[in-house]
């Protein structure tokens, strides 16, 4: 018998903080799927996204040695959300101080929640009922830095719809597309804070897209937390993926 897939889960510092019910959801579910989860106690807080997004990388280079160190045995590596993902996987290697080169060098690959569940135990379905429209935003980091499914600024490029085809496998879901099923909802990390009045615009609008949805999801906690700051703007119920899926399995969280 095959050893069981060893997941390293990471919740980012927001996800940890703002909506540790995603990292719950997805704990039981993988374990529900025969995973065996691992949650590093000595993890750092956060990637080190942030700090390189607002111009102070060099308050972040101890973090991806760190962060290495503390996933060391496990097979892959699960941070809650496509953009920490898309930063560990792209920009670890360049922030890094020279002397952790090496244990981020050897660190196990970082997946996505749909990635885990795609690649790594090769579903290309998934179990449980859920019915429901639902409608699927992609993260731009998801899209564009991880290449999880197709975008208009390269409609000739045949990319698989990886997290879409998931959900759609799901009993009971009936997907909703928004008119342009990629745009920003507006959060951007530091961008919702400097310019918080465009971001909320920007989430008012991308919300407004899924009016005809029961339920919106997303390959990021971040973009779902962002649109549910837009108050007073008719939408969907949120759930995060990991939610969703463990709703649609009857996983108790």
């Amino acid at each position: 018998m095959a050893p069981r897939l060893r997941v390293g889960l990471f919740a980012p510092c927001f996800v940890d903080r703002l909506a540790p019910e995603a990292a719950v959801a997805a704990w039981h579910v993988l374990r529900a799927l025969d995973v065996d989860v691992f949650v590093a106690q000595d993890a750092p807080a956060c990637c080190g996204q942030p700090l390189s997004s607002m111009g102070a990388p060099d308050r972040a280079r101890d973090l991806p040695g760190a962060f290495a160190r503390a996933h060391t045995g496990c097979d892959v590596i699960l941070p809650l959300s496509a953009s920490c993902t898309a930063f560990v996987r792209h920009h670890h290697a360049a922030l890094c101080r020279p002397i952790d080169r090496p244990a981020v060098d050897r660190a196990p690959p970082t997946r996505t929640f749909a990635e885990v569940l795609w690649h790594d135990l090769g579903l290309r379905a998934l179990p449980g009922c859920f019915d429901a429209r639902v409608g699927l935003h992609m993260g731009c980091h998801a899209l564009r830095e991880l290449g999880l499914g197709p975008s208009s600024e390269r409609p000739h490029v045949d990319t698989p719809d990886i997290v879409g085809t998931l959900l759609s496998s799901i009993d009971g879901v009936t997907r909703v597309w928004p008119a342009r099923a990629d745009e920003c909802c507006g959060f951007g990390g530091v961008f919702s804070v400097r310019e918080p009045d465009v971001a909320i615009r920007m989430a008012r609008d991308r919300r407004g897209a899924f009016a005809e949805a029961d339920v919106l999801t997303s390959t990021d906690p971040s973009c779902l937390l962002h649109m549910a700051r837009a108050r007073g703007t008719p939408g969907p119920r949120i759930l995060s993926f990991p939610e969703l899926l463990a709703e649609a399995m009857g996983v108790s969280v």
